[in-house]
């Protein structure tokens, strides 16, 4: 089971981001998602979730420091568009942004050692 727990963990990683943007794309009214920019789905979510998961795992041999630089780049990408939607006057709550930043530490936490073999 060794061998094949890394894939088990994207696997988690990518199913974890998958139900959490399926339900941001439910809890966004169609008239907002067409007539306001829409930040976060089924597709984005994944995304996330995986640069999580591969950034622990990355620095498994790069070094723990990975981890910081990839959310901090995820999270200017995440302050742009919110600048952005901002400036075009779109009204907006930071609950996406929020759940795009969970995201990404979810699929981290799956890829952290040994979490999949909790004693209980």
């Amino acid at each position: 089971m060794d061998e094949f727990e890394p894939f088990l963990s994207i696997g988690v990683a990518l199913g974890v981001g998958l139900l959490i943007g399926l339900q941001r794309e439910q809890a966004a009214a169609p008239e907002e998602q067409h007539r306001f920019g829409f930040l976060g789905g089924a597709r984005t979510h994944p995304l996330f979730a995986l640069a999580g998961a591969l950034s622990v795992l990355l620095a498994e041999s790069v070094g723990p420091w990975v981890i910081g630089v990839v959310l901090g780049a995820l999270l200017v990408l995440v302050g742009l568009a919110y600048v952005a939607s901002t400036r075009r006057g779109e009204v907006r709550a930071l609950t996406s942004e929020a759940a795009l930043l969970v995201t990404f530490l979810l699929g981290a936490l799956a890829m952290s050692p040994d979490v999949l073999d909790t004693p209980w």
